[in-house]
């Protein structure tokens, strides 16, 4: 059986011994990484379009990553609205 280590010492905690990573309002971790993830998929759309590269590999190529991309905006589009929640 694994042992799972406590809180480093001097971590904040919450109420019931949890650490908290700091003192963060409850939904801003939610929404730095819904931030986090619609920067990469922005990321991801401007290093396929700016792809040389022709043909039908290259175009299964840029099918992928879009829609790699969109998967990152709808993901981040739920953490948004949950973190409204919390």
């Amino acid at each position: 059986m694994t042992t799972i280590p406590g809180p480093r010492a001097g971590a904040p905690t919450a109420p019931g011994g949890t650490a908290t990573g700091g003192h963060r309002p409850p939904g801003a971790a939610l929404r730095a990484h819904a931030e986090s993830l619609r920067t990469q998929a922005d990321r991801l759309r401007a290093a396929v379009d700016a792809l040389a590269w022709t043909g039908p590999d290259a175009d299964a190529l840029r099918a992928r990553v879009t829609a790699l991309a969109t998967r990152c905006d709808r993901a981040a589009t739920d953490l948004a609205r949950s973190a409204e929640l919390v």
